[in-house]
């Protein structure tokens, strides 16, 4: 799994290095993306990020392999085009410039990065996402589309000096996720109690056993987190009700523990689970977390999701109760 946070002027080298490498893959022929040496991307594309603080790095094993900026920038063409979502541009996060070195492709990271994207959208109240890229480029139309992004048009136009682009534009509208203040923690009463009949269906060695403490004091303890900023929770609702959540620890310390996450069983299926995970490791990353922990019920079949995003088994917990 890698790990991808805010670019440092130490990480424009490397940056540079895959925008020549994508450059010389098309010269080859290698790589059909619409790009041009000398024009975009160049050094001076990383560098203006950088001062605005939206480049991003992904990192394997110590090596950036990948770049991108995030942002709420819309380039012109957008304005021409005929959204499907109607999304006021504060609620809109826009993707561009996502490279992967062709030395690092065909090992999920362009995928990783995508999610990331996500779940930094969510952390930043932006459910609507906008992604350009040139028609001639196949292979990311095709990335783009499996991930839900739908096209909806093509725009002639001249892009970051390059003259003649056909600009595809895709979108694609998360689930309503959102942050909540302390004195919401009482309103995730139903889904702990959810997860503790979860527990107690699933669980290996302790069935009955939950919840481990009354509801009401774990409900105070979340608010008093949120109130002392140790954690933070994201929700998903529907018709004003929350169908899932997650609680994340913060400690300050470069660790972070994901706490809870939950999504009630009648509202499975719909993409929550991930939104949610999305977020989280999102919200790790912008706070300089490098190590995360989360603890599985054994017998949780939950576990296989947090294996998606890189997690694996470090320890087994034993507990013996009288």
């Amino acid at each position: 799994m890698s790990t991808i946070r805010k670019a440092t002027r130490a990480d424009l080298d490397a940056v540079s290095r895959i925008y020549d490498h994508i450059h010389t893959a098309e010269e080859r022929g290698e790589a059909t993306i619409g790009w041009q040496r000398g024009v975009y991307p160049e050094c001076e594309t990383a560098e203006a990020a950088l001062a605005r603080g939206d480049l991003f790095v992904q990192e394997e094993d110590s090596e950036i392999v990948g770049t991108a900026i995030l942002n709420q920038t819309q380039v012109d063409s957008y304005s021409r085009a005929n959204w499907r979502y109607d999304a006021p541009d504060s609620e809109v996060m826009v993707l561009h410039t996502l490279v992967i070195d062709p030395a690092a492709r065909s090992r999920g990271l362009g995928r990783e990065f995508a999610a990331f994207y996500e779940g930094y959208a969510l952390a930043h109240g932006c459910r609507y996402l906008r992604i350009d890229t040139n028609a001639r480029n196949a292979r990311a139309r095709r990335f783009y589309q499996k991930l839900g992004y739908a096209e909806i048009g093509i725009v002639p136009c001249t892009f970051n000096g390059i003259a003649g682009v056909q600009l595809v534009l895709l979108e694609k509208r998360l689930p309503p996720l959102r942050q909540i203040a302390a004195d919401e923690a009482p309103r995730l009463r139903n889904c702990v109690e959810a997860l503790s009949e979860h527990h107690n269906k699933v669980s290996v060695n302790f069935k009955g056993s939950y919840p481990s403490r009354p509801y009401d004091k774990t409900l105070s303890l979340f608010a008093q987190a949120l109130e002392e900023k140790s954690s933070c929770i994201a929700v998903v609702e529907e018709n004003g009700e929350i169908a899932g959540f997650c609680k994340v620890d913060l400690h300050g310390d470069g660790t972070g523990k994901l706490d809870y996450l939950v999504v009630l069983p009648q509202c499975c299926g719909r993409g929550y689970g991930k939104a949610l995970m999305d977020w989280a490791m999102a919200v790790f990353s912008e706070s300089g977390v490098r190590k995360i922990e989360v603890k599985v019920v054994d017998g949780n079949d939950a576990i296989h999701l947090y294996e998606k995003y890189g997690f694996r088994m470090n320890a087994h917990l034993l507990v013996h109760e009288q």
